[in-house]
């Protein structure tokens, strides 16, 4: 039986009437807000697990809603999964690009829609108790690896990389002095590569990282990311802090962004 509460942002009644249902008889707790306004409010009232958000919403859109999330610090955190009928590549790289982690379209099969929900919560408490989680045995740097180094520093984790500065426990980003947002799956994507200067990670490896082993995205989301980061941290005219491996991977290396 599922656990959690689900806010649940869907304008059309009956796909409302029918997705509360099935999460609500799956054991989760569900809160429906007719539109994006009012999905916001709840949100900002109460304690959501995750939310459900429908793309054409009156009021306020998902991609608004999505973005506003983003924006909030206490809920910038939160799984999102977008419901919608929309399913261009583009109208996806859209959703994700607004702060959506997951994206199912209608029509669905509820198996499916169990299944991500259950997968978003999964990732979401393992990521909020992974400082004191065992680490894997995985050869990409773990967070615990990371967070010890730091210990014995006996100071907070720091990454810098040329102009590019991460404050990992204040979740800050600057280049060159200049603050920088980024989402909650860009910082960890910045702070996965930077924690791993000099290695080409592949995009499995990434996915698994940053992404999870419980997930349900197309590989190639990674490259959509890490075009994210570019956009945001490359400097004009110099070459990208992020380079391509063809047929590998990406890796940081290790040198100035200016170089």
């Amino acid at each position: 039986m599922g656990e959690g509460r689900i806010l649940l942002v869907e304008d059309e009644p009956n796909v409302a009437s029918f997705v509360a249902w099935e999460l609500e008889h799956a054991g989760y707790t569900v809160t429906v807000a007719e539109d994006g306004l009012r999905g916001l409010g709840f949100l900002l009232r109460e304690s959501f697990d995750l939310a459900i958000v429908d793309w054409m919403l009156p009021e306020l859109d998902g991609l608004s809603l999505a973005e506003a999330i983003r924006r909030h610090e206490r809920l910038r955190d939160l799984p999102i999964l977008f419901l919608t009928a929309r399913d261009a590549v583009a109208d996806r790289v859209r959703g994700l690009r607004a702060g959506a982690d997951d994206y199912l379209v209608k029509p669905f099969h509820v198996e499916e829609l169990l299944a991500r929900v259950e997968a978003l919560l999964r990732r979401s408490r393992r990521s909020a108790g992974k400082s004191s989680a065992e680490p894997d045995a995985s050869s990409v740097a773990s967070a615990d690896d990371a967070a010890n180094a730091s210990s014995e520093r006996g100071g907070p984790e720091i990454l810098v990389h040329g102009r590019i500065r991460v404050d990992v426990p204040g979740v800050r980003v600057t280049v060159g002095g200049r603050p920088v947002e980024l989402t909650a799956r860009e910082f960890d994507l910045l702070v996965l590569f930077l924690r791993n200067r000099g290695r080409v990670l592949s995009r499995e490896e990434i996915l698994d990282a940053v992404w999870g082993t419980d997930r349900f995205v197309e590989p190639n989301i990674v490259d959509v990311y890490v075009r994210y980061l570019r956009q945001k941290l490359d400097e004009p005219g110099k070459p990208s802090f992020l380079e391509t491996v063809r047929g590998k991977g990406y890796v940081v290396r290790e040198r100035d962004v200016g170089e």
